[in-house]
């Protein structure tokens, strides 16, 4: 093989490589864009359930705070045997 044929097959294996490189390159440019979006619509569901966790919380409370106070206010029942 002639020096001239090497440096033409050379040519050709590194077009081949660069083109590869760069195909991968926007494969992972597009998967991380998609995994960003997806990161940061979870991070805004995870607020939101967070949210609901604290007012659900709350609520739960202020029902058993009640429910005590109610007891805690009933006459006392006198058992006679």
């Amino acid at each position: 093989m002639s020096a001239e044929e090497r440096r033409y097959r050379n040519k050709l294996a590194s077009a081949k490589y660069r083109a590869k490189k760069q195909a991968s390159m926007k494969n992972m440019s597009t998967k991380v864009s998609q995994l960003m979006t997806t990161n940061h619509q979870l991070s805004r569901e995870l607020a939101k359930v967070k949210q609901e966790n604290e007012i659900l919380r709350t609520m739960y409370e202020r029902v058993i705070t009640q429910q005590q106070s109610q007891l805690y206010s009933l006459p006392p029942i006198h058992l006679n045997h």
